[in-house]
């Protein structure tokens, strides 16, 4: 009898176990067929990120002048349509390596706006462009990576620097110098670049954010001058 209930009790373990298993295995495939119908929607929304990020690079047309600061309160204004892009395609993580985060990239978008508010230079056109398809692979339950490759155009006026889509994009010189020749503020320089921005992603509430940007190279040259 006793033998009969020990077998009794291994054999509802193994149906239990059984029954989880394909319980694991029907929630996998229904994850995995909801996320490739997810798929458009990321590709969308990164597409979209490069058009909002165009229409934020710059200054309004009455603030692009050389040999004059750009006022605080259209600085301070620039940096809140910033952080306003930000907040809506960025999650903060407190578990974040700090790195091309959400946060990282505000600094360094804040630093920019600062230097080219100087009066030194000034970016009059930053246009992207998608160059290709988004390459999306889930990383795990809700979490995913992309991979974008893109292009800009940027025209700089004089001494300033313009952005890509997490930091600084470095051009021949920064906007912080004082040490200008008025040579040097008179020149237009064109530059095309290229890059890939890798990031990771998390879905919050049912919209996929992104969470770190781990890898994003980018190439610059000049057009003309």
């Amino acid at each position: 009898m006793k033998g009969k209930t020990v077998l009794r009790k291994v054999n509802r373990g193994i149906v239990l176990g059984i029954i989880l298993l394909i319980g694991l295995v029907i929630f996998l495939v229904i994850d995995d067929q909801n996320f490739q119908k997810q798929q458009p929607e990321i590709q969308r929304m990164v597409e979209q990120y490069l058009q909002d990020v165009s229409e934020i690079s710059i200054f309004p047309e009455q603030y692009q002048k050389i040999g004059e600061e750009v006022p605080t309160e259209a600085v301070e204004e620039k940096k809140k349509e910033i952080e306003d892009i930000l907040n809506q395609y960025w999650v903060k993580r407190a578990d974040s390596s700090n790195y091309m985060d959400r946060e990282w990239i505000s600094a360094e978008w804040e630093v920019m706006i600062d230097e080219n508010s100087r009066g030194n230079g000034f970016v009059s056109e930053w246009s992207g462009m998608a160059l290709g398809n988004v390459k999306v692979t889930k990383t795990g339950p809700g979490c995913a990576r992309v991979v974008f490759p893109y292009s800009i155009v940027v025209e700089i006026h004089g001494m300033a620097n313009s952005n890509s889509l997490t930091g600084i994009l470095y051009t021949d010189h920064g906007g912080a110098s004082t040490e200008i020749s008025e040579e040097e503020k008179q020149k237009i320089r064109k530059y095309s670049a290229t890059g890939e921005f890798q990031a990771d992603l998390i879905q919050v509430d049912g919209t996929w954010k992104f969470s770190e940007a781990p890898y994003h190279s980018v190439s610059s040259a000049v057009l003309a001058e």
